[in-house]
């Protein structure tokens, strides 16, 4: 239904994601073509791999540390650091801390926040005043922060702290026109990748902000995208489903090869 933050394992070999209306995280071996559903019983934004095995997903109900086959292993719950919601996109920093989007139960308001989860269980607020928080990632020598509030139409770039973990410095970098912007990847050049929801494309971006390409798919609600396979060279796209869709594309991941390369992820806590 709306397949969100998908991410390559490079150890599993595996591309992970989520369908955050359905509550599932998907695997998928692209060498068998198979795939492995967990149901977690509670909407899901994000999900990374932990350096101690299994995964972190944000959630609904906080963030959730499981077994790889998705079964529940501890709860980390952010009651006390937002009201109710849900979570949407999230990544891992440079020193091992899963940043996640939360968005706020009225979409239309300003109450959406950016967490950061330490690995000793800490949750703490970095940005607020956030609208429809949603993709994120680094530059390649982490000191930079893309980040997406979808209410703001555009992407934002922060001075990033890794020591700290906090923000500094924002900036708008790309004002985006024709769509929604959604989840996006930093590729090995430092280029950004960005999924336009409602436009039915991925438009590459330079550090600079200036449109490169754009790659269109034949369904409209691209949600993002990441670099995964073997040598970090496919583009693999999630998409959504939305009422009425008679294209028969909506929800579908895509995969493309050729068109770039992307960066080795971190694992939650390494």
């Amino acid at each position: 239904m709306l397949a969100e933050g998908p991410v390559w394992v490079a150890d599993e070999r595996e591309l992970w994601w989520v369908d955050i209306r359905l509550g599932h995280l998907h695997r998928l071996d692209p060498r068998l073509g198979q795939v492995l559903t967990a149901e977690l019983g509670v909407s899901a934004g994000c999900v990374a791999p932990r350096l101690s095995g299994g995964v972190v997903a944000a959630t609904a109900a906080g963030f959730l540390l499981l077994h790889r086959d998705g079964r529940a292993e501890q709860t980390i719950g952010i009651d006390d650091v937002v009201p109710g919601g849900r979570m949407n996109d999230g990544k891992v920093d440079g020193a091992g801390r899963f940043l996640a989007g939360w968005v706020g139960a009225d979409g239309n308001r300003r109450d959406g926040r950016l967490l950061r989860l330490d690995p000793d269980g800490a949750v703490n607020v970095i940005l607020a005043d956030v609208g429809l928080a949603n993709g994120l990632d680094w530059s390649c020598d982490g000191e930079t922060l893309y980040f997406v509030d979808s209410q703001t139409g555009g992407i934002d770039a922060f001075d990033y702290d890794t020591r700290a973990g906090t923000l500094s410095g924002r900036r708008r970098l790309v004002d985006v026109s024709g769509g929604i912007p959604d989840g996006l990847t930093v590729d090995a050049e430092g280029d950004l990748w960005l999924a336009v929801w409602g436009a039915g494309c991925v438009r590459r971006y330079s550090a600079a902000g200036e449109l490169r390409e754009e790659h269109a798919f034949p369904t409209p609600n691209v949600t993002s995208c990441a670099f995964g396979g073997p040598d970090l060279g496919t583009l693999f796209v999630t998409t959504a489903r939305s009422d009425g869709d008679d294209d028969g594309f909506g929800g579908s991941v895509f995969s493309c090869d050729g068109v770039g390369s992307g960066l080795p992820r971190r694992p939650f806590g390494g």
